[in-house]
């Protein structure tokens, strides 16, 4: 019985040392909110291929170089955006801007264009994170975005 008490009292001691480590406190690393939506994501594909892509076979040929939107989160669901978009036809780059505003409603992501006026929604989807899925359709043809947060 003598032995069955030093030995559980060993294991317990040598249980309670092996838990003191020398682990480094972490406590005051500040990790980024990726829960929030709000941030700059820029464009990584386009239906798939990376930039730059053929998004019009012209003539001129026009190619989508780059992407980034930026959403402002007034709140948990919902915000403004600001969606630049720059493409080259071969004879520079050309870019543009189109604002408006967006809602989060758990996943589906919609986005509206207030400027310029007349252009389509967006929809898309949101996981958290730092990735971002985005879906326009226009004169018929699909286009999926996939943007991470930068």
């Amino acid at each position: 019985m003598r032995s069955v008490t030093r030995f559980a009292t060993l294991l317990f001691a040598t249980a309670a040392l092996a838990a003191c480590d020398d682990k480094a406190d972490f406590s005051n690393v500040v990790l980024p909110n990726v829960t929030s939506i709000g941030g700059t994501f820029v464009l990584q594909t386009l239906n798939g291929q990376a930039l730059p892509v053929i998004i019009d076979n012209g003539p001129p040929v026009v190619r989508l170089t780059a992407s980034t939107l930026s959403l402002v989160a007034t709140n948990a669901t919902s915000g403004t955006f600001s969606l630049s978009i720059t493409t080259d036809d071969g004879t520079g780059p050309v870019a543009a801007v189109a604002t408006g505003t967006f809602t989060l409603n758990g996943t589906a992501l919609s986005l509206v264009i207030t400027n310029p006026a007349g252009a389509p929604a967006i929809t898309g989807s949101f996981n958290g994170g730092n990735t971002l899925t985005l879906t326009l359709a226009q004169n018929g043809t699909n286009f999926t975005a996939v943007y991470t947060r930068q």
